[in-house]
């Protein structure tokens, strides 16, 4: 997932390859430490499926949680 704070700026990492390039290194690096086990990844018509979210909160609201912004996941959703 794509995750941005509702006054984030949105640099089309999900579609302009950036993640899709960083994922493909980290399964690259998977198989070579894992005896050639790939991570089962979710993809459309053979490319990363890679879903863009855009947060209700602001930047500062979520970091006004600090280590507990984890437990934010859920109720961020309105």
């Amino acid at each position: 997932m794509y995750v941005l704070p509702s006054d984030g700026v949105d640099e089309a990492l999900d579609t302009n390859g950036t993640i899709a390039t960083s994922v493909a290194a980290f399964q690259r690096w998977f198989e070579t430490q894992s005896g050639g086990r790939r991570l089962r990844l979710d993809t459309y018509r053979g490319t990363l499926d890679i879903t863009f979210f855009r947060l209700s909160r602001s930047d500062a609201q979520i970091n006004d949680y600090g280590a507990f912004i984890r437990d934010q996941k859920r109720s961020n959703r309105r």
